[in-house]
């Protein structure tokens, strides 16, 4: 009888573990998260940022990403969408490094922010790069309301855009892509 009430009490202890394992935002298989690696889905991108590697969108969502230094980090964007909140729309910081495949797109919606600025190493080979509400009545002299570089390469970031890349912005005050900054960076644009 002890024998049997030992294995009871194991199996149950097992059971209360389960929950903890997904309340850490990981999910295996359920398909309910915005995010997905190998078989385990995420309820955020950034869940699924920080755990790192080859990241599948599975949602459109709105977030401000960021990839941390020591990272190496793939998202295919699967045909969705990234917006952000009311940062940049990904930040690839210094010793991080970033490649975004397939189609989809990465936004940015506020003023003075882009939807992607890299100090790392990013690659583009897919993807629509925009400021969707940037203000159309920006001109030379002034960035209106909404204004800001689509993509800022920045503090020796190192880019390559690919062909089949696609990089949008309606205003007419800041360029769509700046290359340097405070100090001096690489960009390669390919097609």
């Amino acid at each position: 009888m002890k024998k049997v009430t030992s294995i009871l009490m194991a199996f149950v202890l097992m059971l209360t573990l389960i929950p903890t394992a997904w309340a850490e935002g990981e999910s295996v298989g359920t398909g309910t998260g915005v995010a997905m690696i190998g078989d385990a889905t995420y309820e955020t991108l950034a869940d699924a940022v920080a755990v790192g590697g080859d990241i599948k969108l599975l949602k459109d969502t709105a977030e401000d990403i960021t990839i941390l230094a020591g990272k190496t980090i793939t998202i295919d964007l699967n045909g969705k969408k990234i917006t952000n909140k009311s940062a940049d729309t990904i930040t690839v910081e210094k010793g991080a490094a970033l490649t975004i495949n397939g189609t989809g797109t990465v936004d940015n919606v506020t003023h003075g922010k882009a939807a992607i600025v890299n100090g790392g190493t990013v690659v583009l080979n897919g993807g629509l790069y925009t400021r969707s509400k940037e203000d159309m009545e920006n001109n030379k002299d002034t960035g209106g309301k909404n204004s800001y570089y689509t993509i800022l390469n920045d503090n020796g970031g190192v880019m390559t855009i690919n062909a089949g890349v696609e990089v949008k912005n309606i205003g007419h005050f800041s360029s769509m892509i700046r290359n340097g900054g405070t100090t001096a960076s690489t960009l390669t644009i390919n097609g």
